[in-house]
Protein backbone atom coordinates (compact mmCIF):
# COMPACT_ATOMS: atom_id res chain seq x y z
CA UNK A 1 0.00 0.00 0.00
CA UNK A 2 1.74 3.78 -0.89
CA UNK A 3 1.67 6.15 1.73
CA UNK A 4 0.88 9.31 1.74
CA UNK A 5 3.31 12.34 3.25
CA UNK A 6 1.09 14.92 5.60
CA UNK A 7 4.23 17.58 4.47
CA UNK A 8 4.62 17.44 1.22
CA UNK A 9 1.35 18.90 -0.39
CA UNK A 10 0.32 19.68 -3.98
CA UNK A 11 -2.16 21.32 -5.61
CA UNK A 12 -2.94 22.73 -8.94
CA UNK A 13 -3.04 27.20 -9.16
CA UNK A 14 -3.54 30.08 -11.19
CA UNK A 15 0.03 30.09 -11.72
CA UNK A 16 0.60 25.79 -12.39
CA UNK A 17 1.30 23.94 -9.07
CA UNK A 18 1.72 24.52 -5.98
CA UNK A 19 3.49 22.56 -3.43
CA UNK A 20 3.69 23.12 0.43
CA UNK A 21 6.34 21.63 2.65
CA UNK A 22 5.52 22.44 6.39
CA UNK A 23 7.81 19.08 8.57
CA UNK A 24 11.59 19.08 9.82
CA UNK A 25 13.84 18.77 7.12
CA UNK A 26 15.48 15.07 6.56
CA UNK A 27 12.45 13.12 8.97
CA UNK A 28 9.20 14.82 7.65
CA UNK A 29 10.49 16.02 4.37
CA UNK A 30 12.92 13.90 2.80
CA UNK A 31 14.92 14.35 0.31
CA UNK A 32 13.97 11.33 -2.06
CA UNK A 33 10.34 12.55 -1.44
CA UNK A 34 11.26 15.98 -2.64
CA UNK A 35 13.12 14.99 -5.59
CA UNK A 36 10.83 12.70 -6.94
CA UNK A 37 7.67 15.50 -6.40
CA UNK A 38 9.67 17.77 -8.40
CA UNK A 39 10.61 15.53 -10.74
CA UNK A 40 6.83 14.75 -11.63
CA UNK A 41 5.44 17.68 -11.17
CA UNK A 42 7.92 19.71 -12.90
CA UNK A 43 7.59 17.21 -16.38
CA UNK A 44 3.92 18.17 -16.26
CA UNK A 45 4.26 21.59 -18.26
CA UNK A 46 1.48 23.08 -16.20
CA UNK A 47 3.09 26.57 -15.25
CA UNK A 48 4.95 27.17 -12.79
CA UNK A 49 6.46 25.26 -9.78
CA UNK A 50 6.19 27.11 -6.87
CA UNK A 51 7.82 25.84 -3.57
CA UNK A 52 5.90 26.89 -0.43
CA UNK A 53 7.98 26.42 2.73
CA UNK A 54 6.94 26.77 6.65
CA UNK A 55 9.62 24.85 8.28
CA UNK A 56 12.12 25.11 11.25
CA UNK A 57 14.80 23.62 9.69
CA UNK A 58 16.43 19.90 10.09
CA UNK A 59 19.00 18.40 8.64
CA UNK A 60 21.70 19.88 6.35
CA UNK A 61 22.44 16.79 4.78
CA UNK A 62 19.17 16.26 3.54
CA UNK A 63 18.77 19.96 2.78
CA UNK A 64 22.23 20.22 0.83
CA UNK A 65 21.27 17.04 -1.28
CA UNK A 66 18.52 18.97 -2.34
CA UNK A 67 20.39 21.93 -3.21
CA UNK A 68 22.81 20.00 -5.54
CA UNK A 69 20.56 18.25 -7.42
CA UNK A 70 19.00 21.39 -8.10
CA UNK A 71 21.78 22.56 -9.53
CA UNK A 72 22.71 19.27 -11.45
CA UNK A 73 19.42 19.13 -12.86
CA UNK A 74 18.58 22.66 -14.08
CA UNK A 75 15.11 22.42 -11.99
CA UNK A 76 13.56 25.70 -12.00
CA UNK A 77 11.13 27.06 -9.58
CA UNK A 78 9.73 29.69 -7.15
CA UNK A 79 9.98 30.02 -2.99
CA UNK A 80 7.31 31.46 -1.14
CA UNK A 81 8.36 31.26 2.39
CA UNK A 82 5.25 31.56 5.14
CA UNK A 83 5.63 32.02 8.90
CA UNK A 84 9.84 30.82 8.83
CA UNK A 85 12.33 29.23 7.24
CA UNK A 86 14.83 28.34 9.40
CA UNK A 87 17.73 25.93 9.34
CA UNK A 88 18.02 23.46 6.52
CA UNK A 89 14.76 25.09 5.13
CA UNK A 90 16.70 27.82 4.29
CA UNK A 91 19.03 25.78 2.49
CA UNK A 92 15.99 24.06 0.42
CA UNK A 93 14.64 27.90 -0.40
CA UNK A 94 18.41 28.70 -1.16
CA UNK A 95 18.23 26.40 -4.08
CA UNK A 96 15.69 28.55 -6.32
CA UNK A 97 17.58 31.72 -6.24
CA UNK A 98 17.63 34.61 -4.51
CA UNK A 99 15.00 35.99 -7.62
CA UNK A 100 12.68 33.63 -7.11
CA UNK A 101 12.25 33.63 -3.13
CA UNK A 102 9.33 36.01 -1.94
CA UNK A 103 8.96 36.45 1.93
CA UNK A 104 5.48 36.77 3.60
CA UNK A 105 5.38 40.06 5.41
CA UNK A 106 5.19 38.71 8.70
CA UNK A 107 7.80 35.52 8.30
CA UNK A 108 11.61 35.12 9.20
CA UNK A 109 14.61 33.50 7.94
CA UNK A 110 17.30 32.05 10.42
CA UNK A 111 20.34 31.09 9.80
CA UNK A 112 23.16 29.33 12.38
CA UNK A 113 26.15 27.35 12.29
CA UNK A 114 25.59 23.25 12.70
CA UNK A 115 25.55 21.58 15.71
CA UNK A 116 25.99 17.89 17.15
CA UNK A 117 28.51 15.11 15.40
CA UNK A 118 32.14 15.91 15.54
CA UNK A 119 33.88 18.69 14.83
CA UNK A 120 35.26 17.86 11.65
CA UNK A 121 31.61 17.41 10.57
CA UNK A 122 30.59 20.62 12.01
CA UNK A 123 33.71 22.33 10.02
CA UNK A 124 32.12 21.14 6.79
CA UNK A 125 28.47 21.58 7.16
CA UNK A 126 29.65 25.17 8.36
CA UNK A 127 31.58 25.56 4.94
CA UNK A 128 28.80 24.02 2.73
CA UNK A 129 26.05 26.81 4.14
CA UNK A 130 29.18 29.62 3.85
CA UNK A 131 29.15 28.66 0.05
CA UNK A 132 25.27 28.17 -0.14
CA UNK A 133 24.73 32.03 1.32
CA UNK A 134 27.05 33.50 -0.42
CA UNK A 135 25.79 31.90 -3.86
CA UNK A 136 22.36 33.67 -2.66
CA UNK A 137 23.18 36.97 -1.11
CA UNK A 138 26.72 37.78 -2.50
CA UNK A 139 28.39 38.46 0.74
CA UNK A 140 31.30 38.18 1.85
CA UNK A 141 32.79 35.01 3.42
CA UNK A 142 33.56 36.70 7.33
CA UNK A 143 30.13 38.01 6.75
CA UNK A 144 28.53 34.84 6.41
CA UNK A 145 30.08 33.25 8.80
CA UNK A 146 29.68 36.06 11.41
CA UNK A 147 25.81 35.95 11.09
CA UNK A 148 25.92 32.21 10.82
CA UNK A 149 27.69 32.24 14.24
CA UNK A 150 25.34 34.31 16.03
CA UNK A 151 22.37 32.91 14.97
CA UNK A 152 20.75 35.92 13.06
CA UNK A 153 16.84 35.65 12.66
CA UNK A 154 16.02 38.36 10.11
CA UNK A 155 12.06 39.49 9.45
CA UNK A 156 10.87 40.00 5.75
CA UNK A 157 12.07 43.28 5.21
CA UNK A 158 15.82 42.59 6.24
CA UNK A 159 15.86 38.99 4.43
CA UNK A 160 15.25 41.16 1.22
CA UNK A 161 17.93 43.61 2.39
CA UNK A 162 20.77 41.22 3.18
CA UNK A 163 19.64 39.17 -0.34
CA UNK A 164 18.27 36.16 1.43
CA UNK A 165 15.22 36.76 -0.32
CA UNK A 166 14.27 38.50 -3.75
CA UNK A 167 11.07 40.69 -2.36
CA UNK A 168 8.12 40.52 0.54
CA UNK A 169 5.30 38.83 -0.69
CA UNK A 170 1.91 40.83 -1.46
CA UNK A 171 -1.24 40.45 0.49
CA UNK A 172 -2.77 38.67 -2.19
CA UNK A 173 -1.08 35.59 -1.85
CA UNK A 174 -3.34 33.07 -0.05
CA UNK A 175 -1.92 31.35 3.18
CA UNK A 176 -5.14 28.90 3.01
CA UNK A 177 -4.15 27.11 -0.05
CA UNK A 178 -1.78 24.96 1.94
CA UNK A 179 -5.19 23.60 3.77
CA UNK A 180 -6.57 22.67 -0.18
CA UNK A 181 -3.60 20.77 -1.04
CA UNK A 182 -3.64 17.03 -0.83
CA UNK A 183 -0.57 14.75 0.25
CA UNK A 184 1.79 13.62 -2.29
CA UNK A 185 2.07 9.41 -2.49
CA UNK A 186 5.66 8.15 -1.50
CA UNK A 187 5.39 5.43 -3.67
CA UNK A 188 5.14 6.06 -8.06
CA UNK A 189 2.00 8.31 -8.00
CA UNK A 190 2.55 12.09 -6.22
CA UNK A 191 -1.56 13.42 -5.70
CA UNK A 192 -2.52 16.12 -6.39
CA UNK A 193 -6.04 18.25 -6.43
CA UNK A 194 -7.75 17.59 -9.50
CA UNK A 195 -5.43 15.06 -11.25
CA UNK A 196 -5.12 11.11 -12.60
CA UNK A 197 -1.27 11.55 -13.71
CA UNK A 198 0.72 8.82 -12.95
CA UNK A 199 4.62 8.66 -12.10
CA UNK A 200 6.86 6.57 -13.42
CA UNK A 201 10.33 6.43 -12.51
CA UNK A 202 13.31 4.32 -13.55
CA UNK A 203 16.91 4.34 -12.44
CA UNK A 204 19.54 2.86 -13.71
CA UNK A 205 23.01 2.25 -11.67
CA UNK A 206 25.81 0.45 -11.41
CA UNK A 207 26.79 -0.29 -7.87
CA UNK A 208 27.44 -3.22 -5.85
CA UNK A 209 24.99 -2.66 -2.80
CA UNK A 210 21.62 -2.80 -3.75
CA UNK A 211 20.22 -1.83 -0.32
CA UNK A 212 22.30 1.68 -0.69
CA UNK A 213 20.87 2.06 -3.98
CA UNK A 214 17.51 1.81 -2.15
CA UNK A 215 18.14 3.80 0.49
CA UNK A 216 19.56 6.80 -1.75
CA UNK A 217 16.68 6.41 -4.38
CA UNK A 218 13.83 5.75 -1.88
CA UNK A 219 10.63 3.10 -2.21
CA UNK A 220 9.28 2.52 -5.96
CA UNK A 221 12.75 2.82 -7.80
CA UNK A 222 13.28 0.16 -10.86
CA UNK A 223 17.14 -0.71 -10.16
CA UNK A 224 18.59 -2.01 -13.15
CA UNK A 225 22.30 -3.15 -12.82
Amino acid sequence: MPSTSQFIRAAKSAEGTDLWITGEIGVDVRFADLQKAFTYYSQENTGELILNIYSHGGYLDEATAFYDWVATSGTKFKVRIWGTAMSAATVIAAAAGRENIEIAQNASWMIHETAGGTDQMRTIGNDSLVRVYRALTGKKEKEIRDMIAATTTLNAQDAVAHGFAGKVMKNTMRLAAMYEAEPIKIENKPAMAETTNKLKVEAKVKLGTMEAVRAAMGEGVTIET
